[in-house]
């Protein structure tokens, strides 16, 4: 049964259509490719919209020499839209601003914002601009409906997502600009996420020695024997495939070879091979146990080829998040605003990605992933060509939060 005060919220909505429109397309034509990470047009629009709503708006730019020392150039600029009230409680709605670069494949302009039979195309459009707008315009729903809110609330455009997040909602945290009881991270419109992946990224190098490609003998061939590191980790992937866990939609860890790079000439023994990979880690793994399995497999290799040289270097390791218990207020509210909303239950899962949650579990802040998207992730092509987000998703997502908003922060 939806109450008065929950009919007005979403009448508002209904009517901000148009609006809510324009505010996604604007910041999809707000290139903010990372890297290199470009922020000073979409933190603008940001800004803009957040003023035209009433918001309280705070800038949390970086200071460059911190900046530089992680190997950056341009400015990361993060903006905090706030909607302040009665009580301590304050649930942060964390989308970024940050998307990947656009790729090759496109039959439209990926910055264009174009409208074609009911979906926004666009880089950004479901990753995560989309959940930016439902965000935005769920809180200002309830602003504008007058509803004297129990606490705060805060939508955080913060940056570098797509790179790590460590100049953003990791910056924001650790800085105590945001203190948080709860948070609602990027997401779809039909599934809430309680529960991610972490990653390991290493670099593994196989080193040998140059020789006359006439006379292989007198070198050692550094690709061949990155065939037998490959070789190893692609049994090593078999393996862990068998390393069930009882999270729904996560099912099992990962591991993919991504990258791969080496030689010099073509009459030349390649000296030096490099690969890249990647090694999901569930939320029921120790990650540094992970680190040191990999690390032996490569240590062992050593030990049963004399002349194999291997160099290893981690270049991320992100922490798996969750899960969020079911009974959380966070949970029990979307839910609740599902049935009301869509009228179908939204079921709850863990997701196979990492994202800015992990930040807000790390602080001990309960989380869930719910935003703006379609039912089947596939359709919104994310990080690939044509990306998309159907008009209609945009708009239940925006109502789904806006009456769980409502939930757990409103008027009791």
């Amino acid at each position: 049964m939806i109450s008065e005060v929950e009919s007005k919220v979403l009448d508002i909505i209904e009517n901000s259509r148009d609006d809510i429109i324009e505010f996604l397309r604007r910041l999809i034509r707000a290139r903010s490719d990372n890297p290199p990470g470009l922020y000073e047009e979409v933190s603008r629009v940001v800004m803009d919209e957040f003023e035209k709503l009433g918001f309280e708006v705070e800038v949390v730019e970086v200071p460059m020499e911190i900046v530089k020392s992680y190997g950056l150039e341009t400015r990361r600029i993060n903006v905090l839209g706030w909607i302040r009230g009665d009580g301590k409680t304050t649930i942060a709605l964390q989308p970024h601003l940050d998307v990947v670069p656009p790729g090759e494949g496109w039959k439209v302009d990926p910055f264009g914002a174009e409208i074609i039979d009911d979906w926004i195309y666009g880089r950004g459009a479901a990753d995560c601009k989309g959940s930016l707008a439902a965000y935005t315009y769920a809180t200002a729903a309830l602003r504008e409906a007058g509803i004297k809110i129990n606490g705060n609330l805060v939508v955080v455009g913060s940056v570098d997502e797509e790179t790590g997040g460590f100049l953003g909602a990791k910056y924001l945290l650790d800085k105590g600009y945001i203190h948080a009881d709860m948070a609602i991270v990027e997401g779809g419109t039909y599934s809430i996420r309680h529960a991610t992946n972490g990653c390991l990224w290493m670099k593994v190098t196989s080193i040998g020695k140059t020789a006359h490609a006439s006379s292989p003998e007198n070198g050692i061939d550094a690709i061949r024997k990155m065939h037998l590191i490959m070789t190893t980790l692609y049994e090593y992937q078999n393996n862990i495939r068998k390393r069930k866990c009882s999270i729904e939609g996560i099912d099992h860890p990962t591991m993919v070879i991504t990258m791969i790079k080496g030689g010099v000439k073509e009459n030349v023994v390649c000296d030096k091979c490099e690969i890249r990979f990647d090694r999901r880690i569930t939320p029921e793994e120790n990650p540094e146990e992970v680190e040191e399995e990999l690390i032996n497999l490569l240590k062992n290799l050593m030990k049963v080829d004399s002349e194999l040289n291997i160099k290893w270097e981690k270049l991320l390791l992100a922490k798996p998040a969750g899960p969020t218990p079911m009974n959380s207020p966070l949970i029990t509210a979307l839910k609740n605003a599902g049935r009301k909303v869509l009228n179908e239950e939204l079921p709850v899962k863990g997701m196979t990605g990492f994202a800015d949650s992990r930040f807000y579990w790390e602080k001990g802040i309960p989380f869930v992933h719910y935003g703006a998207g379609p039912r089947d992730p596939k359709d919104a092509r994310a990080h690939g060509p044509n990306e998309r987000i159907k008009i209609e998703d945009l708009i239940n997502g925006t109502k789904v939060l806006a009456i769980a908003l409502l939930n757990l922060i409103g008027p009791k």
